[in-house]
């Protein structure tokens, strides 16, 4: 996780806990990390673990009193075996990584100048969604399917993928 100039933010024994109603995420409080300023919503990416569980690019998520808390989804919790009350180790740093766009869209997407312009424009959470979006089939089938939607909707200049 760490290389000579990650900056340890936290290596921590915490509580898991949900925010009360229905929907209610569940997460971990991180009271010792503040906001970061320069970002929005005070957002802060990281990497790190969770127990055993590997994180990369993962938001830190504002609390409303300034500080943040990391989000569980229901995939981790299951894969770490735990759940609202349980305790979990949590070791993060900060995550400069820019986004890897693959080499496979890419190509495609230099076949379409528009779309190519589109995608250029899009920040790099909307081209983040874009990339989950396409490449989380397993189905090789499907990825190419969803490509060609993606190149559709930014040759029509949407930001948004069609999902």
């Amino acid at each position: 996780m760490e290389d000579s100039k990650d900056i340890l933010l936290i290596d921590e024994i915490l509580l898991v806990q949900k925010f009360e109603g229905k929907g209610g995420w569940t997460y971990v409080a991180l009271p010792n990390i503040p906001q970061h300023p320069q970002n929005p919503f005070g957002w802060l990416q990281v990497k790190g673990s969770i127990d055993s569980y590997q994180l990369s690019r993962y938001k830190l998520m504002p609390m409303g009193n300034g500080h943040l808390f990391l989000p569980l989804k229901a995939e981790v919790r299951k894969l770490i075996n735990k759940t609202t009350g349980d305790f979990v180790h949590v070791k993060l740093c900060v995550d400069d990584s820019k986004l890897l766009v693959p080499e496979e869209f890419l190509s495609c997407l230099s076949l379409d100048d528009k779309a190519q312009n589109t995608f250029e424009q899009l920040s790099e959470s909307q081209k983040e969604r874009f990339i989950k979006w396409i490449f989380s089939s397993k189905n090789h089938d499907l990825v190419i399917d969803r490509i060609a939607q993606s190149l559709k909707v930014l040759s029509q200049g949407l930001k948004m993928p069609p999902h």
